[in-house]
């Protein structure tokens, strides 16, 4: 059969190149309808000229008003030049073909597939492939129709054919085929006969595809609209459904008062002083007012209590909305229904905090669901009442706001509120083709993190990550879970699958195992982790066949269940849809359960664990279902299902301070205390009691008896101590005041007691006495307990202790013990802690010198060292409450494998742990308000060190990396600039030194490189450059003003080098001023120097008492060094810390220089020698796997310096020795000369003798040159 073309529609199409875009939703369609447009009178007005005129005259400058880089007359070998390309990183990704509508034979069509448009584009093809994979679509166009083809079709189609490819190499050969018209001819034959390109076991895919648009056809606008797109051509596009939507966030901080600043490179957020009247200023005057805290931490806990609630109400509304076929009238959060504070009030506190029977005045809400009462309680921070807020306050509208105010005219607050929400969809819509406008609960999360990390600039762990991280960690731990428990061997969960089909007799056996499976975020912040653990173990629900219904297909993409039912219809949950309703059922009960079972929390911030339990609770609320099904009398009020209480699971500490070891004894009753605890909070979270309050007090009472047990065992003697001092209250004041204790102070309480049959009087002076003994009595009792800022994992989770042996392993040990056997017999470990099987998450980044007290309470803990960032103390904290076998996995700051701050935080990984796998993003950054370098890292906690053992390591070495690199790195996929390795590791032998990783043959040549290289720098023939604090006081740009006495201090100054060898010239100056040249405490002397430093004298004396040094001069620098590394005369080589290549230089004149450098000095060896090797490749290479890297930057300090391996210098090397100093002296020479001097012939022949040095061979010099 001859060549076919087969139009795809555009679904079909998009979802065959890329599935995420062919779901994306189309938006900004305005600006292309204009383009399109001028695109068309501009063709109108150039029709009468050829193909070449019109692609440069018109159609390449319409693709580059769309975004493109285009290249008209692209030239290749031979007599090719196609017409038009696209490219990217000066890499040709999309080649056009053009053809006038007069030219119709030559123009390709459905009709017309063998045609010359199609053949050119063949041999374009053929050309452009043979040195470059990045090819991406070709276009046939006659201007106005557009046929699309991705380049996939044409490798399959076309390159993978014999037969044209021998046509193709006789064209190059020019042995039968002359030109390209004999080419042409050829190909016109093979698509004409019995053609199926290279299509073996293809049997139902035998047709070229593509699909095609005409730009004058109105029908097809949002189809050219969306392949005209730079995100779909070069393949750009990346769906984060959970990115912060910036026209929402910023004009919502608007309306609330607030504005974003950046500082130190964080993004915090601040009351905007700009606007007059603001919702934030009126609250803090409203609080003022009321002789209340009015402070901005006050301010903010109010907005965010009441902006949650808001905010969860739009999703309530959007789910009725949902459930109900659209009907308006279930609208309630609108500025029309919304019209005052005590409205809002009456909302919160009347209608939503009350069940059904409970709600009195009808305002027209009280048909909305009880759903728990917890969210709407008044929380304890909100000591300003909604009710006294001004109805009337009037604010400004937002400069680009998305309501249709006009600016510039004050609108009521509530009103703008109201109306800026409705301006988007929270998922109400029937179908939105407008994606920006989407406000789903993943965009509510990314906002929610940002509002919370006002003070710390939180930035929010996105989707792909979160998503991975559970799916790596999770499906191992159901692997291994199952297979430990049944002694089955499954690779993957497809296996296991096989396994549990074959004994589905056992489903609630092996239901209850994917219960028990305990996950915990010990920085949960606004609780995508746990979000994302959620969604996986649903996947893994349905993977293994253990969801309960009848379906056809589940996926979860972007933290939203895709559901499809058993019809093939996509699941939407319905009032009075039968079938339906029992889906919705079953996975709110899923959902509730591992929520319950599996999910755990904690962050030192209230607002984080409250906003942790919002995202559950959104995510519940997906799901949730109708109690009132059937149409009844009651069917006007919207009874679902009500929301457990999540705060059981996700709690409020500090995860690094505890108090009780987790391997501390429980005391007393162990197994009676534990199962009435883990009863209490089972009930407590479905929310089986009368008294909420009692039942939260009876929770406390248990774990503060627990507490207390384990504190008078470790502090007998303190605790007998204050036993006396309360028996000495008793006798003074009797039981006075006792009640008022709090439970914390149970102990006091227990040991004040009345002596005799009745208390003693006492009067106001005797009261005010007795209430001064009681907080004396209570100081002394926090000395020894000092629980103010603790978080005791051994007893805060009732699911993590061992409540005994069960009435089964009771009853086998009894039977056991009949026969005689004590060997076979369960272990009573009552109380134990029993630890969780993955700890997760993306802790805080905050380095000790930038927050010092932050670090107060932790100085105990085995990560803890100088220099280090508070998240390590988070991997230190995994391995101890994760189980043994357990999963310890965080994305954190990548530096950690060579930072000189983390030596103990790598030897605890060593010790404790297996590392599994390190995903080290390089240069990608992960976080959008962050630049930050990071890395995946996943550990398993062992009992025993391993002697040694493999890891998987990933990292992206890209300079510009893509999401491209980021998507197959983490997919194992290869791409361009992504390295993966398998490297050992020998734990025992890698202690105190930094983590490098290399494959096999690149471990062979760095050993070999040390076995020749025996001599290394030494400390004091190194030293950092000059650490002014604060810079810009000290450094100059103009020193015209200066006398000469006063010129004696300052120096020329360098902060960086702009290539190897040879130092260019500097316009900084520094003022050079210490002890050991200035002897004087005062500028009196030097009146200028004394002008200069005037406006700066009140912050450097500050620095001076921050760094510890209040006896220094203000005038004098932070850190002079020695001056014998800068002064002229003295041999010195000069190093950049971070560099793209190794960059060191040469010199003996003046250089001081900036913290950014490096500066070595030895009499040791010839520093001209040492210049050639340092900027070698043998050193890069030793330096890319043995010293540190930043992203795709070297960073080399002092520790990298000291560690290279220099070979001796000796008879039978001397001579090369002697022909690298020369060939130093030639690149110097020529540099002085002329900087931009090309001397990379000199350098290559420094290369080859370096590696004579080093004694390698070809294979080896192969590896450094990576050939």
């Amino acid at each position: 059969m001859p060549l076919q073309f087969q139009p795809l529609t555009p679904k079909e199409f998009f979802a065959s190149c890329n599935k995420d875009y062919a779901e994306s939703k189309i938006s900004e369609l305005e600006e292309f309808k204009e383009k399109v447009a001028q695109y068309l009178e501009s063709l109108e007005k150039h029709k009468g000229q050829n193909e070449k005129a019109i692609v440069a005259n018109v159609l390449a400058p319409f693709l580059q008003g769309l975004g493109f880089h285009t290249q008209a007359a692209f030239k290749q070998k031979g007599n090719s030049e196609i017409d038009l390309a696209l490219l990217k990183d000066s890499q040709v990704e999309i080649l056009i073909e053009a053809k006038t509508q007069k030219n119709k034979t030559e123009m390709f069509s459905a009709e017309n597939p063998n045609c010359k448009a199609l053949h050119e584009c063949i041999l374009y093809y053929l050309r452009e492939r043979e040195n470059n994979t990045r090819l991406k679509y070709i276009l046939i166009t006659d201007f106005y129709q557009f046929y699309l083809f991705r380049a996939k079709e044409f490798e399959r189609y076309f390159y993978k054919n014999k037969k044209i490819q021998d046509a193709y190499k006789s064209l190059n050969k020019k042995d039968l085929l002359e030109n390209q018209k004999d080419f042409y001819a050829e190909l016109a034959k093979i698509l004409s006969k019995e053609f199926q390109g290279n299509l073996e076991g293809d049997l139902f895919n035998t047709s070229l595809q593509g699909t095609h648009f005409d730009l004058r056809n109105d029908k097809h606008f949002k189809q050219s609209y969306a392949i005209l797109n730079k995100e779909f051509l070069h393949d750009e596009f990346h769906r984060d459904s959970n990115a912060l939507n910036p026209k929402f966030y910023y004009e919502l901080l608007h309306i609330l008062g607030l504005k974003e600043i950046e500082t130190k490179g964080k993004i915090l957020i601040q009351i905007d002083e700009t606007q007059k009247n603001s919702f934030a200023k009126h609250i803090a005057d409203k609080l003022k007012n009321n002789n209340k805290p009015s402070d901005f931490e006050t301010t903010m806990s109010h907005i965010i209590v009441w902006l949650n609630r808001i905010l969860f109400l739009k999703l309530i509304e959007a789910n009725l909305l949902h459930f109900n076929d659209f009907d308006k009238n279930l609208q309630f959060l609108t500025s029309t229904k919304i019209t005052s504070f005590s409205i809002l009030a009456h909302l919160f506190f009347e209608v939503l905090a009350r069940d059904y029977a409970e709600r009195k005045q009808d305002k027209g809400f009280n048909f909305l669901p009880y759903l728990n009462s917890s969210l709407f309680i008044r929380d304890e921070k909100e000591i300003c009442d909604l009710n006294a807020l001004d109805d009337t306050l009037e604010i400004l509208p937002f400069a680009t706001t998305q309501t249709e105010y006009k600016k510039g005219k004050s609108v009521r607050f509530l009103t703008y509120l109201f109306d800026f929400l409705e301006c988007f969809d929270f998922g109400k819509s029937q179908d939105s083709n407008l994606s920006h406008k989407l406000i789903n609960s993943s965009v509510l999360g990314a906002m929610f993190e940002k509002l919370n990390g006002y003070q710390e600039g939180s930035f929010y762990t996105p989707n792909f990550i979160t998503s991975y991280m559970c799916k790596e960690s999770l499906q191992k731990i159901v692997l291994d879970r199952f297979n430990t428990a049944f002694s089955w061997s499954a690779k993957d969960l497809e296996s296991l699958r096989k396994q549990i089909d074959r004994n589905f007799d056992k489903e609630s056996k092996f239901k209850k195992l994917l219960e028990s499976i305990r996950i915990c975020d010990p920085s949960v912040g606004s609780g995508h982790f746990l979000v994302s653990a959620l969604n996986e173990m649903i996947a893994i629900y349905h993977k293994l066949g253990l969801l309960g219904f009848g379906y056809k297909d589940l996926q979860i993409k972007d933290d939203e269940i895709h559901l499809t039912t058993k019809e093939g219809e996509k699941f939407a949950y319905k009032r009075l849809q039968d079938s339906n309703h029992t889906i919705q059922i079953a996975l709110f009960t899923l959902k509730k359960s591992i929520i319950e079972n599996n999910l755990f929390g904690v962050d030192i911030n209230p607002n984080s664990c409250n906003i942790a339990r919002l995202r559950l609770w959104i995510e519940l609320l997906k799901n949730a279902y109708y109690l009132n099904f059937s149409k009844d009398k009651d069917s006007k009020i919207h009874k679902l299902q009500t929301l457990p209480n999540i705060d059981i699971n996700i709690k409020c500490g500090n995860s690094l301070i505890s108090y009780m070891g987790i391997d501390d004894k429980l005391l007393l009753n162990t197994t009676e205390q534990i199962k009435r605890y883990q009863k209490l909070e089972v009930d407590y979270f479905n929310g089986f009691y009368q008294d909420k309050d009692k039942m939260i007090k009876d929770i406390n009472r248990v774990k503060q008896d627990l507490l207390n047990q384990h504190f008078e065992t470790k502090f007998k003697e303190q605790l007998e101590k204050l036993a006396k001092e309360c028996e000495k209250y008793s006798k003074s004041y009797g039981d006075y005041a006792k009640d008022s204790l709090e439970e914390h102070y149970k102990f006091i309480k227990n040991h004040i007691s009345i002596s005799g049959l009745f208390a003693p009087n006492l009067d106001d002076e005797m009261q005010n006495k007795a209430q001064k003994a009681l907080q004396t009595l209570k100081n002394e009792h926090d000395k020894i307990f000092n629980l103010s800022k603790n978080f005791e994992w051994r007893i805060e989770f009732s699911k993590l202790l061992n409540a005994g042996l069960t009435k089964e392993q009771i009853t086998h040990n009894n039977k056991q013990k009949q026969k005689g056997d004590f060997k076979d017999l369960y272990k009573d470990e009552s109380g134990k802690f029993l630890g969780f099987d993955l700890v997760i998450g993306n802790p805080p980044y905050i380095k000790e010198v930038d927050n010092k007290r932050l670090f107060d309470g932790t100085k105990r803990l085995r990560t803890y060292q100088d220099k280090m960032d508070i998240w390590y103390h988070f991997v230190g904290l995994g391995f101890d409450i994760v189980k043994n076998q357990g999963i310890v996995t965080f994305i954190a700051t990548q530096n950690w494998t060579t930072n000189t701050g983390a030596k103990n935080l790598r030897n605890v990984i060593l010790k404790e742990s297996q590392i599994l796998n390190l995903v080290d993003f390089g240069s990608y950054m992960c976080f959008d308000s962050a630049s930050i370098q990071t890395m995946i890292m996943e550990f398993q906690k062992l009992d025993s060190t391993p002697q040694n053992y493999q890891i998987h390591y990933a990292r992206i070495d890209s300079k510009k990396p893509t999401d491209k690199h980021r998507d197959t790195i983490l997919a194992r996929e290869t791409f361009e600039d992504n390295i993966y390795l398998t490297p050992t590791i020998t734990p025992l032998q890698m202690l105190d030194k930094p983590l490098t990783f290399s494959d096999s043959k690149q471990a062979e040549v760095l050993n070999k490189i040390l076995e020749n290289g025996k001599i290394f720098l030494k400390e004091d023939e190194v030293a950092q450059g000059i650490v002014p604090a604060i810079d810009k006081a000290f450094i100059l740009n103009n020193i015209s003003d200066f006398s000469k006495e006063e010129m004696r201090f300052i120096k020329t100054y360098y902060t960086g080098l702009q290539q190897k060898y040879y130092i260019e010239k500097t316009d900084k100056f520094l003022i050079y001023m210490s002890a050991k040249n200035y002897q004087q405490d005062n500028l009196d002397g030097l009146p200028n120097l004394k002008q200069h430093f005037e406006p700066y004298k009140e912050i450097l004396q500050k620095a001076k008492i921050q760094y510890k040094t209040p006896h220094k001069p203000y005038f004098f620098l932070h850190r002079e060094r020695e001056e014998r590394f800068f002064i002229e005369g003295n041999e010195k080589i000069i190093s950049q810390v971070r560099c793209e290549i190794p960059t060191f230089v040469y010199t003996k004149e003046n250089f001081y220089g900036s913290r950014a450098l490096f500066f070595i000095q030895t009499s040791r060896f010839d520093m001209k020698f040492l210049t050639g090797l340092f900027n070698s490749k043998l050193i890069a290479f030793w330096l890319k796997y043995k010293g540190k890297i930043q992203g795709n930057l070297y960073k080399i300090e002092k520790e990298p310096l000291l560690n290279i391996p220099i070979p001796k210098i000796t008879k039978s090397n001397q001579k090369i020795v002697d022909r690298i100093i020369t060939l130093v002296d030639e690149i110097l020479n020529l540099k002085a000369k002329d900087s931009t001097f090309d001397t990379s012939a000199l350098e290559s022949e420094i290369d080859k003798l370096v590696y004579k040095l080093y004694n390698l061979n070809e294979n080896e010099i192969n590896i450094i040159e990576d050939k």
